[in-house]
Order: structure tokens, then C-alpha cells, then sequence
């Protein structure tokens, strides 16, 4: 069973700003960069506890193709995840 998954405003802002960026970047960029996120967010939310700590209790997950980490945590009782931080993560 999937774990819920929720956002911390600013997270969802963090995220809404990057596929803005992207997508004044390059046409379609920013629709890449909202599937790689979709996709990480699917597989955390149905084994959140594979990706390991940055902080803990923060664990950390990369995307594949951009540089971007996802930081949640979990709350296993009620089968919770809860997105802190959708950052990049070069210079």
C-alpha cells in the first residue's frame, strides 16, 4: 500500500518555481523536469523507507536526469510522507 504524500508549502512553491524555470528554459523542459519528479515522488511513496538519511529524520532521494533532490520524512504509523524540500542541487 502507498504512502499518502503531502507537500510543505514551500516545498510545493520550491517545485512550481523550478518547473517554471525550466520550462522558460527550453520548451517541454519544465514537463520533463514535473515527470522525473512525478515518477520519484511514485517510488517514495511506495517504499519511502529504501532512500536513506541526509539528516535524520529527513531522508534524501535524487532525481535521475536533473539536479534536484527530494527531502521528506516519514511518519510509518499513519503511513505518511511529508516533502520538506524539492532543491537543486548544483551551484
Amino acid at each position: 500500500m502507498a504512502y499518502q504524500v503531502t507537500f510543505h508549502p514551500e516545498a510545493d512553491a520550491e517545485y512550481a518555481k523550478s518547473y517554471k524555470e525550466y520550462e522558460d528554459k527550453l520548451k517541454d523542459l519544465g514537463i520533463r523536469f514535473e515527470a522525473a519528479v512525478d515518477e520519484l515522488i511514485s517510488k517514495i511513496a511506495e517504499h519511502p523507507l529504501v532512500y536513506g538519511y541526509g539528516c535524520n529524520p529527513y531522508r534524501e532521494a535524487c532525481l535521475k536526469d536533473f539536479p534536484y533532490m527530494i527531502v521528506y520524512k516519514v511518519n510509518q504509523r499513519k503511513k505518511q510522507v511529508y516533502i520538506v524540500a524539492v532543491f537543486c542541487t548544483s551551484p
